[in-house]
């Protein structure tokens, strides 16, 4: 993979590393009041056992949300991660270009979307391979 400078002007890398330092400053944020949620949920239930326990449609509905409380933290994970590599591939010099054939990502697919890895046609054609 032939690795091509970066097209994105020092005052767009600004820029979008702002973005990206004020997302990760959200998903930070977003990522500790759902930690703060389900501890809450967690004590509150705890407190709940030990009066005579729960009705049985309660617990089925305590799962679910335990378990869409696990999806949205294990998705915010994987986006705060994205924004902290994108973060690293600017300080190395390489941010802006497509991690699979090293060309420059479109810099409006990089303003709509500052972390992304890959160009366009790369995440598409590794989408379909997905079955995505």
């Amino acid at each position: 993979m032939a690795t091509v400078k970066t097209e994105l002007s020092e005052t767009k890398l600004k820029s979008l590393r702002a973005l990206l330092e004020t997302r990760h400053a959200e998903l930070d944020a977003e990522i500790e009041n759902l930690e703060n949620d389900i501890k809450a949920k967690t004590e509150d239930e705890s407190a709940e056992s030990g009066t005579g326990g729960n009705h049985p449609a309660n617990e089925g509905s305590d799962v679910r949300d335990a378990e869409q409380s696990a999806t949205i933290h294990n998705d915010l994970d994987i986006m705060r991660q994205q924004v902290v590599e994108a973060l690293q591939r600017m300080e190395d010099g390489t941010y802006g270009l497509c991690q699979r054939c090293g060309k420059p990502i479109n810099p409006e697919r990089l303003e709509a979307l500052p972390y992304a890895a890959y160009d366009i046609e790369c995440q598409a054609e590794m989408e379909r391979a997905a079955g995505l």
